[in-house]
């Protein structure tokens, strides 16, 4: 495995790709099958596995730029005063110390969350065995119930044992508490948790990347959809129009918490108003019906695409060994493998991606060489 500026390039482009996609999928659809949401979360998760490991793998095809990336890249090789960095190097190590500031602040968050919850654990006995026996008709194994008498949202946290939140109970009927444990035990069953955790470790290394922001209220919304539908067609009588005015319900309870909510648990409400709605629409219009074999066919295609894409290429600005022909001890240069860029004090020359030399004056032999002035933009010869 080598590091290189193009693990962060595809890291653009996959973002772009696959926030697209989701944003397709929540916006368009009324419909998901379990094959399909069961393909999307493996893809999903070998996407963001890839998103947070930026290096060049072996059997990583490099697609090489000639004339765009080196440009891009060039400022990269300038070396820092009289160091033996150059500015790649200070990039990585500032990119690294980031990350891991952020990601030693998200295990903090996570473990004091943990500690905070503890404390209002209940205990298994009669005040609360009717709670109890409506979770465990969902969950027989182990679990924490932690009620909370503050303005928060209902929900699930935990990777191994979970822990369910609950504000007052009291101010629910019955029948919205099973809708609650309903869901939020499906986020538990369907590895929701771990798939949030994935996309925070991701926008924490990938910092830089405003697309990942993005991507990641994208992806939430997803999960809330895909939850949504698994629990609406998993009981007959559901009654969809109860779940919806009970997601509103809990919504508005909550706006005035101004407290920020952990990043490492499933809420059963989302704050984002344009979210919401979107999610009311789709519980209301949700319907048992079948997609056209094209539209699955293209959705299909596309993450397969997407994920070929993040796994095996990786556009980088060329590398590769200036060819040399060795009896003659000189370097080929022609308008197929180098390039010329015009700076203040003359003409850089660069063969196959790297400096070759600094001229006056452009030599008659290498007029046919692509030249770019200062910006990148093509010079007309």
């Amino acid at each position: 495995m080598s590091f290189s500026f193009g693990p962060f390039f595809t890291c653009f482009i996959i973002t772009f790709f696959l926030t697209g996609y989701l944003y397709i999928i929540s916006h368009q659809n009324t419909f998901f099958s379990k094959r399909e949401i069961r393909f999307l979360m493996i893809s999903i998760l070998i996407i963001l596995i890839r998103m947070i490991i930026p290096l060049n793998f072996p059997f990583t095809y490099s697609v090489y730029s000639y004339h765009f990336l080196p440009i891009i890249t060039e400022f990269t090789t300038i070396q820092i005063a009289d160091s033996n960095l150059i500015i790649a190097d200070l990039m990585l190590i500032i990119w690294l110390i980031i990350a891991f500031i952020l990601l030693i602040k998200f295990l903090v968050q996570t473990i004091k969350l943990q500690r905070y919850l503890s404390q209002f654990y209940i205990d298994n006995n009669e005040e609360w065995s009717y709670l109890l026996n409506l979770i465990h008709k969902y969950y027989k194994k182990p679990i924490h119930i932690a009620i909370i008498q503050k303005p928060i949202s209902p929900a699930i946290t935990g990777l191994f044992t979970p822990t369910l939140i609950f504000p007052d109970i009291n101010e629910f009927s019955d029948n919205e508490l099973e809708y609650i444990c309903l869901h939020e035990i499906a986020h538990y069953k369907q590895h929701h948790i771990w798939l949030s955790l994935l996309m925070e470790i991701v926008c924490r290394i990938h910092w830089w990347n405003p697309l990942v922001q993005y991507m990641k209220k994208e992806y939430t919304l997803f999960l809330e959809l895909s939850n949504d539908f698994f629990i609406i067609h998993s009981k007959p009588d559901f009654n969809t129009i109860d779940y919806a005015e009970l997601i509103i319900k809990a919504t508005k309870k909550i706006q005035a918490n101004r407290q920020p909510t952990s990043c490492s648990l499933m809420s059963f409400t989302i704050k984002h108003s344009s979210m919401l709605e979107r999610r009311i629409k789709y519980i209301l219009n949700s319907k048992k019906e079948k997609k056209h074999k094209e539209k699955l066919f293209l959705y299909y295609s596309f993450i397969c695409f997407a994920i070929c894409l993040s796994v095996f290429f990786t556009p980088e600005a060329s590398f590769r060994k200036i060819e040399s022909a060795e009896e003659n001890g000189v370097t080929q240069i022609n308008e197929e493998n180098a390039y010329i860029f015009e700076t203040e004090n003359g003409y850089s020359i660069y063969v196959d991606g790297n400096f070759f030399a600094t001229v006056d004056t452009i030599p008659s032999d290498l007029q046919s060489v692509p030249i770019y002035k200062k910006g990148g933009q093509h010079r007309e010869k």
